[in-house]
């Protein structure tokens, strides 16, 4: 990965951070890692104790791919095998899970999909 996007992943990632905290959501942790690869975002609504939401964020600077499709069958799967790790090491064993889609472009939120 070159530093550019390093860092576009980054920004994407703190605009992303923004955006849960001023909609009601507790940040959880940021580029959680496991075995498996690495969450970019772990939030928690502040009304809804027993879910835990992991976080895909897709920072674009183009309009010529849709983000969703990066979301491959394999990608869901390594998500949800973090999503089993960070459940074993925080023992949340009677949390649910749901897992969203953030799309970042210019600074700012354009899409969030909720339970991909």
């Amino acid at each position: 990965m070159t530093r550019y996007r390093y860092q576009l992943g980054q920004a994407g990632e703190a605009v992303a951070a923004q955006y849960f905290l001023s909609n009601g959501y507790r940040v959880l942790a940021r580029n959680f890692r496991t075995q498996f690869g690495e969450v970019d975002v772990i939030v928690q609504p502040l009304d809804q104790p027993d879910l835990v939401v992991i976080v895909e964020v897709k920072t674009y600077h183009t309009n010529r791919i849709d983000p969703v499709w990066s979301i491959t069958p394999k990608k869901y799967q390594r998500l949800v095998h973090m999503a089993t790790v960070y459940q074993g090491i925080h023992n949340c064993e009677d949390v649910q899970f749901r897992f969203d889609l953030v799309l970042v472009k210019a600074g700012f939120v354009y899409r969030h999909l909720e339970a991909i």
